[in-house]
């Protein structure tokens, strides 16, 4: 696993530093809901050998993502994360006025990220 820019073929990107502690810090944009890929998000997370597990609050939002994942390379040589992702939002609508009922709160998906670039530094 490797620190850098890692894509979605979506277009979302995650801009992953991993530290020699194990932890996690970068930045995560989307190309799905509602900020766009304008915007970037911190995240926060840990890394135990090729499982990595991290966090996105989307501020404003008044949502957070977690995704837990593993690193594998492909048959064709591409490096990737395959994760699982679990998403909680407080509200139903765009407008942030109309509260999510119980059942609606969270949403569980599977995406898979693959590498794009090492980090600006180590260009």
């Amino acid at each position: 696993m490797k620190s850098g820019l890692w894509r979605h073929p979506s277009g979302s990107e995650l801009d992953l530093t991993i530290h020699a502690d194990g932890s996690l810090t970068g930045r995560y944009r989307t190309a799905g809901g509602r900020p766009g890929l304008a915007t970037w998000f911190p995240l926060t997370g840990f890394r135990n050998g090729d499982l990595l597990g991290f966090v996105v609050s989307w501020g404003e939002y008044h949502s957070l993502t977690s995704w837990c994942g593993r690193y594998v390379v492909e048959k064709d040589g591409r490096e990737a994360l395959r994760t699982t992702w679990l998403l909680g939002r407080m509200f139903a609508d765009k407008a942030l006025s109309e509260p999510t009922a119980p059942w609606e709160t969270f949403h569980i998906n599977t995406d898979t990220y693959y590498f794009v670039a090492p980090p600006a530094s180590a260009i």
